[in-house]
C-alpha cells in the first residue's frame, strides 16, 4: 500500500517521536506536492491515475490521527490550523489550488489535462466529507 509508505513518516513523527503537530506541517505539504506532481505526471487512462485518487481516500479514510496523552488518560488528537490529521485531510485543497495557480501556465498540455482529470477524479470519489473543497 503506498499511500501507507507515503503518510508513515508524518505518523511516525507525531506517533512515535512525539513531535508537535506545527512541526509536522513541512511534511504535510511534502506529501502534497508529491500527489501534485504525480497527478500531473500518470495519464488518467493508466491504473496508477485511479490508484492515486484511491490513495487519497484510503489516506482520509485512516480517521483522525491520535497519541496517547502525557501524563494523563486519554488520547491526544492531531489537529491542524487546516484540520484534523487525516481525516480532514489539512492543507490538501489548498496546496493543489496553489500548485495549479503557480504552475499551470508552465505546464504542457498534457500535464495540465492530468491534472484537471487528477482533480475531476478526487471529486467524484468526494462526498459530504468535503474532499476537494476548502
Amino acid at each position: 500500500m503506498a499511500f501507507s509508505n507515503r503518510t508513515w513518516v508524518v505518523t511516525s513523527r507525531y506517533c512515535d517521536i512525539g513531535d508537535g503537530v506545527d512541526s509536522l506541517e513541512g511534511h504535510i505539504h511534502s506529501l502534497w506536492y508529491m500527489y501534485y506532481e504525480l497527478g500531473r505526471n500518470i495519464t488518467p487512462e493508466s491504473s496508477e491515475h485511479e490508484g492515486l485518487v484511491l490513495d487519497i481516500l484510503r489516506i482520509q479514510g485512516m480517521g483522525p490521527l491520535t497519541r496517547p496523552a502525557r501524563g494523563v488518560s486519554g488520547i491526544d488528537i492531531a489537529r491542524t490550523v487546516d484540520g484534523t490529521l487525516w481525516n480532514d485531510l489539512p492543507f490538501m485543497v489548498g496546496d493543489m489550488i496553489n500548485c495549479w495557480i503557480n504552475h499551470s501556465a508552465s505546464m504542457s498540455g498534457t500535464h495540465r489535462l492530468n491534472f484537471a482529470k487528477y482533480m475531476m477524479a478526487l471529486e467524484s470519489h468526494s462526498d459530504d466529507r468535503n474532499l476537494t473543497r476548502s
